[in-house]
């Protein structure tokens, strides 16, 4: 049975989006997993992360309104499915506020295909409005990318009480994979003292794997390339692809897919 897997934070800039499309490369290419991607923040840059323009006619949000099938809007790039996202989507928290069982919309949506996939993984907004709600609830499991900064901690602790709290709510089976750190460095006091901080609240719950601040990682997603390609077209061998590649490791070890 397919899993869905969300990976949220109520925080923009901690390496979200760049998370979602290389875990999604290595579990696609290097685990040969049939992996559907979603791009459910109105930002959009996972898709631009593929090179994917916002202004393609089939996207979540045409998908969301009824205006196509779910398949009709499925892009086919780097050996995963993929849908796009759009500005447009920024209304959806207003649009379908009236809907009943508006928090269930996108768990209705994938339930016809959910099982063609080994893994589904939804990018989501910064925030905890609808759109987020309705990632969750469709999801088994939630994952969190968190920033070696010195509020990191704050904004965690509100985040797994939210999905608790929507978890009790909306009787969803959602389950914490886990946490890990992005931006790391090393040779940081700070980015040391807030792994430490973390894994004294979280536990096991942190993986060991942590992305290292790796300016790579950026100019991959500015070309639409994942991490890995990006190497292979620029001849170049950076920490990027090892620490990807060892987060999804790690990631099938807690979540067998």
């Amino acid at each position: 049975m397919g899993k869905v897997i969300a990976i949220t934070n109520y925080k923009g800039g901690v390496g979200k989006t760049t998370s979602t499309i290389n875990l999604a490369y290595f579990l696609a290419n290097e685990h040969k997993k049939k992996v559907l991607l979603i791009d459910f923040d109105p930002q959009a840059n996972l898709s631009y992360g593929f090179g994917i323009e916002d202004d393609i006619e089939n996207n979540i949000y045409s998908v969301l309104r009824n205006d196509c099938k779910l398949e009709e809007a499925i892009i086919h790039k780097f050996n995963m499915d993929i849908i796009s996202s759009t500005l447009d989507l920024s209304v959806a928290d207003v649009e379908f506020s009236g809907r009943t069982m508006r928090e269930f919309i996108l768990k209705k949506l994938l339930a016809p295909i959910k099982d063609n996939y080994d893994v589904i993984l939804i990018d989501c907004p910064p925030n905890l409005g609808l759109l987020t709600i309705n990632a969750i609830v469709a999801s088994d499991y939630y994952l969190i990318p968190l920033q070696a900064e010195f509020f990191a901690l704050k904004g965690l602790t509100k985040l797994v009480d939210a999905v608790k709290m929507i978890k009790q709510e909306t009787e969803c089976n959602i389950e914490l994979i886990g946490v890990f750190l992005t931006r790391y460095n090393p040779r940081k006091t700070l980015s040391r003292d807030v792994l430490t901080l973390v894994q004294e609240n979280m536990g096991n719950k942190v993986f060991e794997t942590y992305i290292r601040e790796n300016i790579a990682l950026s100019e991959a997603q500015s070309l639409g390339l994942p991490i890995a390609v990006y190497d292979e077209e620029t001849e170049k061998q950076n920490n990027g692809t090892e620490d990807y590649q060892n987060l999804t490791k790690e990631l099938l070890n807690k979540v067998k897919l």
